[in-house]
């Protein structure tokens, strides 16, 4: 809700620091949530356990944070998010504007400021983990154990 509020008008209201850096710590916290999320549903499509491990949650947060660095953190880095994120954009660009008889659009660089002080906002990532972890399974729940060359559950034994 955050991240929407403020996207939407919190930046216009009030464009600067502030607002600025609340958008990119509820990104910050919220993308891990989501890609823990999707990592659950294709779990579940191929037959492995639904619930994700401590371990899932930390490299996902670590990911996102290493990203984001790159992105924020340089010049090169924004640049190349912008391409991306325009290429990423157009099939949903090119339905709405096929649809509304306008024929497809040019494909469009997204603007992306590199600015180095939004890296103040990381903690939010950490945030993140804390909250994925308090939900998250016990991991020997979730892993096979070997023993002599037939695999076991860790809570039945079979």
């Amino acid at each position: 809700m955050l991240l929407v509020a403020n996207d939407t008008s919190g930046k216009g209201h009030w464009p600067g620091f502030v607002t600025g850096k609340a958008s990119d710590a509820a990104g910050l916290f919220l993308l891990p949530v989501v890609l823990i999320a999707a990592l659950e549903v294709v779990r579940n499509l191929k037959g492995l356990p639904w619930a994700y491990r401590r371990r899932d949650a930390a490299i996902v947060c670590i990911v996102v944070a290493c990203g984001f660095i790159g992105v924020k953190g340089a010049p090169l880095g924004a640049t190349l998010y912008g391409h991306v994120l325009g290429i990423v954009r157009w099939p949903l660009s090119a339905m709405i504007n096929v649809a509304s008889g306008r024929g497809l659009p040019e494909l469009a660089v997204v603007d992306v400021v590199a600015d180095p002080s939004d890296i103040l906002t990381l903690p939010a990532v950490l945030l993140a983990f804390a909250f994925l972890a308090s939900r998250c399974q016990n991991s020997q729940d979730l892993l096979p154990l070997r023993h002599s060359g037939q695999v076991k559950s860790a809570k039945t034994g079979r």
